[in-house]
């Protein structure tokens, strides 16, 4: 290549890499790392317009664990080319958005695939411990917090009120030993209170899942992100597809399979409703104002499970309203329990122990040395790339010691060149967490360089080589402290846990109608994941007693009347509420009423005006119908009708209210007589006149009137328009001049009451041109 086409192509590769830093996002929010203060976390991104209705649809995407292209962006790609294949509305993250340790030239290649969707402001991560460098210094953040612009605790809102996204930097945010709730719980709270006030839909995220079938397990310090108002849970960590159901009834996301490698499962949390390692993908959420829609999605694109969210009217609780019907290929696989006390150890010197069931074993974040010191062979700690902490991984021989729980107990002789501390972190079957840690152990300034002995009580151990590189435990030394092991003792005795109660769940109970009763059932999830139907001890009560009544003691529900109310049992302190519909039974009552002009007997001049009102006190009136035709066809009725077939006719009618009551069908005789020459004529020759001759004048009138009414048809049938109208005027001549004969009739002529009807009828027939 010559120096001019070497010049050019450098020019190239400047201009496109300051057009790449040009699209950074310049996000007006401040990023930072530290508690965001008891008032709500800070908002970014849209401001709702809530005079404006929220929108129809979208769709987001939900990606974690996916940084590595920092090493190697194979995987990573080609999530991200599925992800925007959606063309999503937006992409969020659970975290780990860069691997291992968050440095900026990590964070930077990382976020190749996505650099255009960072730059369009469509992407809202959050962060997990490798953002954090494995720690919870502001420091270790600062690079992602500097590359994104976005804060590691916030709320963003998308769709003008249709979803928000609520991230509480649950990494550095876990609940005391005692269980106490983190500093960031109240803003959280009334973040979350906030926001299923306004927003359709409310999502969390946070990067510890609190239930896990895969290899990092339960994050139960992560339990406090369970609070009302929060529709869906967004977490990773671990590198692998679950949806699960918590006892309490949350819906928690596990989607950590987004390119940085797939991690074991196994064997499955109760409720989890499906799991999956086997592939590399993303979530797509698609949702609307009615429904958020979950789609587990897998390289190259099959959506390999799916289940779909409704709300409650009334509790606002988001409940599974379908999904899909997957099979476990492994449901419980199991870890077992070896019986009898068990003692395992490592140890160093002339008398080598080092294979006495248990071993230790070089990992990436965890290296170390034999030294001699003191005469005496030991292994020292060398310091982690990764991370604070310097770390040792051990494995338990599994014919010695397998599954759990176990009473165990670690005796470790140790020392240190400096002041520091250390914990060793095990597999705990009471909590299912992976790397529970034991009780810290401090190395003071006058035990430097000393020998010390420490027992270390291990409570509920379990042992399945469940953390990195199939270790069943491991020290983590602070601060890089160089800590020195001479040797290490497990002793193990099978042991049944303690249970306690975790949640309860009010089943058994369906819609119910007025008058009806039904038995509340309490089923009861305990630590160990195991359920009982509970029968006494339970506290019930309802929150209208005009609704429905529920015996305190025994749970039985009696419905009084159409309306909501919710049932809540506390059970040892633990409580449940059921939202309970009680149905309307009646059906409405309709009344039909006629107008129009009422002769003698009983008929209706013409026409007669059908009106039908339908009441219902409960549900509300729904619709009401009609029939003309026996009931063979059903309308719609929307107003008054008119009937006007001459004789008599038969409507049916019925009304539904808005509980599904069908009223029963009712019908009603009604009789027109139309305004015609024939029937004028009958209505004269049915009746009887006082004076003779009367009634014969009167028809004869009749008989002139409809004679030129013939010859006017005749003539219109000839097209001959002009001589038909004149004879059909000649023919209402003759009807005024009957009328100006009647009204002059005296009562001994005529009955007043006919004579009355006979005007209105001739009257009609010249107002309205009948004849």
């Amino acid at each position: 290549m010559n120096k001019l086409s070497t010049s050019r192509t450098l020019f190239i590769c400047l201009a496109l890499f300051l057009l790449a830093a040009s699209f950074i996002p310049n996000r007006t929010v401040q990023a930072e790392a530290t508690d965001p203060g008891a008032a709500g976390l800070q908002r970014i991104g849209e401001i709702a317009d809530h005079s404006k209705p929220p929108a129809d649809k979208l769709v987001l995407a939900v990606i974690g664990d996916y940084g590595d292209c920092y090493r190697n962006c194979e995987h990573e790609q080609a999530v991200a080319d599925l992800v925007h294949s959606w063309n999503p509305d937006a992409i969020l993250t659970v975290g780990d958005n860069s691997y291992r340790l968050g440095t900026a030239e990590e964070v930077e290649a990382d976020q190749k695939p996505y650099w255009q969707d960072i730059a369009a402001g469509r992407f809202f991560p959050i962060y997990g411990n490798h953002d954090y460098g494995n720690g919870c210094s502001p420091d270790s953040l600062k690079p992602s917090l500097d590359y994104f612009k976005i804060p590691a605790a916030f709320v963003a809102g998308f769709g003008n009120g249709l979803v928000d996204f609520v991230n509480p930097d649950v990494n550095c945010n876990a609940s005391s030993q005692t269980g106490a709730p983190p500093a960031i719980f109240d803003a959280y709270k009334n973040t979350v209170n906030e926001s299923s006030a306004n927003a359709k839909w409310v999502l969390v995220g946070g990067h510890q899942p609190i239930f896990s079938s895969g290899q990092a397990g339960n994050n139960l310090n992560r339990r406090w992100l369970l609070t009302p108002g929060v529709d869906l849970l967004l977490q990773g960590h671990d590198h692998h597809a679950e949806h699960i159901i918590t006892p309490e009834g949350y819906n928690e996301v596990i989607t950590g399979n987004g390119g940085q490698g797939l991690t074991p499962l196994f064997p499955p949390v109760p409720s989890s409703m499906f799991r999956d390692n086997s592939e590399y993908g993303a979530v797509r959420l698609t949702v609307t104002p009615e429904t958020l829609t979950v789609d587990y999605v897998n390289i190259p694109g099959t959506v390999v499970y799916s289940f779909t969210l409704k709300k409650d009217p009334f509790t606002k609780k988001a409940y599974v309203a379908s999904r899909t019907d997957w099979q476990d290929p492994n449901p419980n696989p199991g870890d077992g329990q070896l019986t009898g006390d068990k003692t395992v150890s490592m140890a160093f010197g002339e008398d080598d122990e080092y294979k006495n069931g248990m071993d230790w074993f070089p990992y990436e974040s965890g290296p170390a040395h034999e030294i001699e010191i003191d005469g005496r062979t030991a292994l020292q700690l060398d310091r982690s790339a990764f991370g604070t902490g310097n770390n040792l991984y051990m494995k338990i021989d599994d014919e010695r010691i397998y599954g759990g729980p176990y009473k165990a107990a670690a005796s470790i002789e140790y020392r240190s060149p400096i002041a520091g501390s250390f914990v060793l972190q095990y597999e705990s079957a009471a909590t299912g967490a992976t790397y529970q840690s034991t009780a810290r152990v401090t190395i003071k300034d006058d035990q430097v360089d000393k020998w010390q002995t420490v027992t270390l009580d291990m409570p509920g151990a379990r042992f399945t080589n469940r953390q990195n590189g199939g270790a069943d435990m491991r020290i983590v030394a602070a601060n890089k402290l160089p800590l020195i092991i001479s040797s290490m003792k497990i002793d193990a005795t099978p042991e049944k846990l303690p249970v306690t109660l975790w949640a309860i769940r009010i089943q058994n109970i369906d819609p119910m109608k007025a008058g009806e009763t039904s038995q509340a059932v309490v089923k009861a999830t305990y630590s160990d994941f195991s359920t009982a139907l509970v029968t006494e001890g339970v506290t019930f009560t309802s929150s209208d007693t005009q609704v429905a009544t529920v015996d305190e003691t025994s749970g039985m529900i009696t419905a009084l009347r159409p309306g909501d109310t919710v049932i809540t049992a506390d059970y040892g302190g633990v409580q449940d509420q059921y939202h309970l519909v009680v149905k309307d039974s009646v059906p409405p009552t309709t009344t039909l009423t006629l107008d129009g002009t009422l002769l003698r007997d009983g008929s209706y001049l013409h026409e007669a005006i059908v009106r039908l009102g339908s009441v219902d006190d409960d549900s509300g009136v729904e619709k009401i119908e009609y029939s003309l035709d026996q009931g063979n066809t059903w309308n719609l009725y929307t107003g008054p009708l008119a009937l006007t077939q001459d004789g008599t006719s038969d409507i049916q009618f019925r009304a539904s209210d808005k509980a599904g009551n069908v009223e029963l069908t009712q019908t009603h005789t009604v009789k027109v007589t139309s305004a015609t020459i024939a029937n004028l004529r009958a209505l004269v020759k049915n009746d009887s006149f006082g004076q003779k001759g009367t009634q014969e004048s009167v028809l004869s009138h009749i008989d002139n009137a409809e004679k030129k009414f013939r010859q006017a048809a005749a003539f219109r049938d000839q097209g001959k328009a002009d001589q038909a109208a004149h004879f059909e005027a000649n023919g209402y001549d003759s009807l005024k001049q009957l009328r100006d004969k009647i009204e002059k009739l005296s009562d001994e002529q005529v009955n007043p009451a006919l004579k009355s009807e006979l005007l209105v009828f001739i009257r009609y027939m010249i107002d309205h041109k009948t004849i």
